[in-house]
């Protein structure tokens, strides 16, 4: 029972892992298509906290270059590594 639950959780976030990598790749060749909009409307509040984040490190680098997606991907695994150090922990 208690496997079902950290596997569909991890189930959960291999699947943001996918949809923000699309995301990624449609920024850059399809910004106008309907599936970017759609998940931008999806993905905007697991990005919205790392924007600012994301912006600061444009300035300080001067790399124009939106990093907040990378710092998302990183929070991701590191929710996956401590969702099963939970599961393996109990």
């Amino acid at each position: 029972m208690l496997y079902g639950v950290f596997h569909a959780l991890d189930v959960a976030c291999t699947v943001l892992y996918y949809a923000m990598l699309a995301y990624c790749v449609l920024s850059w060749f399809w910004s106008r298509s309907p599936a970017f909009v759609w998940l931008s409307r999806f993905l905007e509040p697991l990005l919205r906290p790392f924007r600012g984040v994301g912006r600061w490190i444009m300035v300080k680098t001067g790399i124009p270059l939106d990093f907040t997606p990378l710092l998302a991907f990183i929070a991701l695994r590191i929710i996956r590594v401590l969702l099963w150090r939970l599961y393996f922990a109990l």
